[in-house]
């Protein structure tokens, strides 16, 4: 009998942990990042916080110029952690591309309510302001092809540009999606392990870059002393040596 109720209590648990759908919004908007999870008609919500209309606007107060160092330098922080990672455009898109292919093997497919994108491309240097506008659209042109196994969006609202007046990119996303808690978690190891896998080789690529550049950098050491050495007079003498027996006498 008891084996009965612990099977019967272990058949429920896998039920709730593979059917029980969860309501999931992700958005970023006005430069804030938040999220929303609502199960059972309870919402647990973190980030930003939205403003009641009757509210009034209250202007934040001036920061003195310490205040502004330490701001600064937290912002300084924040963008090196951000490129301590390492992730070029290319192994970014591959880390999509790894986590696709991954999401195939979840049973069923993930309901997406609202995909929403609204990406101006911007930047100081031209070049790369097009590089990365191209790298954008590759990415939504690889969640096209390769997400129609995985999700069944009902509504869409993309929209990508590049404007090279601008000095800095703008971003405004926003996704709704519903998962069952064994998606839920499926997904999460997908991502783990394909970022576990293209960190790998982007941390042995950076290696590889650090050998090059310090080979490149004695090398040019080298030849600097080289030159040196080779437009030293033939009168000056070095330390270390003697006149010939010519200049002696």
């Amino acid at each position: 009998m008891a084996g009965w109720i612990v099977l019967g209590v272990f058949a429920l648990l896998i039920f709730a942990f593979n059917c029980i759908p969860l309501g999931l919004t992700l958005a970023y908007e006005e430069k804030a990042f938040s999220w929303q999870l609502r199960v059972a008609g309870r919402a647990l919500s973190f980030g930003k916080k939205e403003k009641s209309p009757g509210a009034a606007e209250e202007k934040p107060p001036e920061a003195k110029p310490e205040e502004k160092g330490k701001k600064d330098k937290k912002e300084k922080g924040k963008q090196s952690l951000a490129d301590g990672l390492g992730f070029t455009p290319g192994e970014l898109l591959e880390l999509l591309r790894k986590v696709l292919r991954k999401l195939r093997l979840l049973p069923g497919k993930i309901s997406v309510k609202l995909f929403r994108l609204h990406f101006l491309a911007a930047g100081e240097d031209p070049y790369q302001t097009a590089m990365l506008y191209g790298y954008i659209n590759a990415a939504l042109s690889l969640l096209t092809a390769m997400g129609k196994r995985s999700f069944r969006v009902f509504q869409t609202d993309i929209r990508t540009a590049v404007d090279f007046a601008q000095e800095s990119p703008r971003l405004e996303a926003r996704l709704e999606l519903f998962i069952r808690i064994g998606q839920l978690v499926g997904l999460g190891f997908a991502v783990l392990f394909a970022a576990l896998g293209v960190w790998l080789k982007s941390r042995r690529r950076r290696k590889k870059e650090q050998k090059a550049a310090l080979r490149e950098a004695r090398a040019m050491l080298t030849e600097e002393e080289t030159q040196n050495t080779a437009r030293l007079p033939d009168d000056i003498l070095i330390p270390g040596t003697t006149a010939p027996a010519e200049e002696r006498t």
